[in-house]
């Protein structure tokens, strides 16, 4: 959590550590930078919830998964108390976009929230856009376009900006002048109501993330599962029998010739790739003598 204003307190503090910075200083060229960084001290409970009804996050996910450029929206948002903020609704304002940018021209712009309803229009506290297969971090763009509207906020104004990429990775700020504070990151719960947030949260009940480890063990591949399943499931094992020659002894080094196809397949299924990798065409045409011969094992 971040202040949005310096306020008589944070001046002051700021002020006294300058004079300070200024006492001990020493040039090399005659210069003097300083920078101070201010926050919060981070409480539990202190952050706030943005949360989604279904409709207005459906619409949102389908603007993201159909345009493969970047693409802009509004959204309009209650405040049912003072650590939640709900996104009721989305709308797509005129724009020209690229893979990498979302331009709006000012006049379409105007004329499109005349058309909306007064009610709309000041709920309208919500921008966000995507950045199709990028990182979600604000570019310098971004951070210019947050400066311009935070600069226009009353004393008793919100708002919240959201980028999202198609992986649904996010960055969500939320801006509340009354507290002068700009919360982002772990401040910042994501919720869904509705619907679509129950059938999530009783999907998660249903869905259990198996672990499972894989080892090499002379060239069969053993799946170990570390989360328990119910019902159990049957781990298959690759096995290989012991090796015979025509006479009934068994050779000194076994061959290629001495295991069936079927020990190729791990017990993964089809064509695993965990255990000691097998040369094919010496697999199934047999070894190659002294002579430089193939055997052909199915005839042994």
């Amino acid at each position: 959590m971040k202040p949005i204003k310096l306020t008589k307190a944070l001046i002051q503090q700021m002020t006294e550590e300058f004079i300070t910075a200024l006492t001990s200083a020493k040039l090399s060229d005659g210069k003097v930078s300083y920078s101070k960084a201010f926050a919060y001290e981070d409480k539990e409970g202190s952050g706030v919830t943005v949360a989604f009804t279904s409709m207005a996050y459906t619409k949102m996910l389908m603007l993201l998964q159909t345009f493969s450029d970047e693409v802009a929206w509004h959204g309009t948002v209650s405040r049912p108390d003072p650590k939640r903020f709900v996104i009721e609704d989305i709308f797509v304002y005129p724009q020209e976009v690229t893979g990498a940018t979302v331009t709006t021209d000012q006049e379409r712009y105007q004329e499109w929230l005349m058309h909306m309803d007064d009610e709309q229009f000041n709920a309208l506290h919500f921008q966000g856009h995507s950045h199709v297969n990028m990182g979600v971090t604000p570019s310098g763009v971004d951070n210019a376009f947050y400066d311009s509207i935070i600069s226009q906020l009353g004393p008793e104004d919100f708002y919240i900006f959201a980028i999202f990429n198609k992986k649904l990775d996010h960055t969500i700020k939320v801006y509340d002048m009354a507290s002068n504070v700009m919360y982002e990151g772990k401040d910042v719960t994501l919720e869904i109501e509705g619907d679509i947030g129950q059938f999530l949260a009783d999907a998660k009940e249903q869905v259990v993330k198996r672990t499972s480890t894989y080892a090499a063990s002379k060239g069969a591949n053993v799946q170990v599962a570390t989360t328990p399943t119910t019902p159990p499931v049957q781990t298959h094992v690759a096995t290989t029998p012991g090796p015979k020659s025509k006479k009934g002894k068994k050779k000194d080094t076994p061959t290629a010739n001495d295991y069936p196809l079927t020990s190729m397949y791990g017990g993964y299924g089809g064509y695993g790739g965990y255990g000691s990798p097998i040369d094919y065409d010496e697999y199934v045409f047999g070894q190659r003598d002294n002579s430089g011969r193939r055997a052909d094992w199915w005839n042994e």
